[in-house]
């Protein structure tokens, strides 16, 4: 009994981690850049774009944007 509540738990866990980063990945191959889409591509400086790329961490690594994105979804 212990164990199949264990292994059922496990299921869930893997399933939500599995749809997680699908999710992920779905959002990330949108076409475009995100600074693009959020702030047009008209009258924007470099320094603004930068700064917006710093704020949402756009510029680190895919495994710290999504440890990010996943700290968000939890909240």
């Amino acid at each position: 009994m212990t164990r199949t509540l264990a292994l059922r738990t496990l299921g869930v866990l893997a399933g939500l981690l599995a749809l997680s980063l699908a999710t992920f990945t779905m959002i990330r191959l949108i076409p475009g850049e995100v600074d693009d889409v959020m702030l047009g591509t008209e009258n924007v400086s470099e320094e603004t774009r930068q700064a917006f790329r710093d704020r949402y961490g756009l510029d680190d690594p895919l495994p710290a944007q999504y440890a990010a994105w996943i700290g968000g979804v939890v909240q």
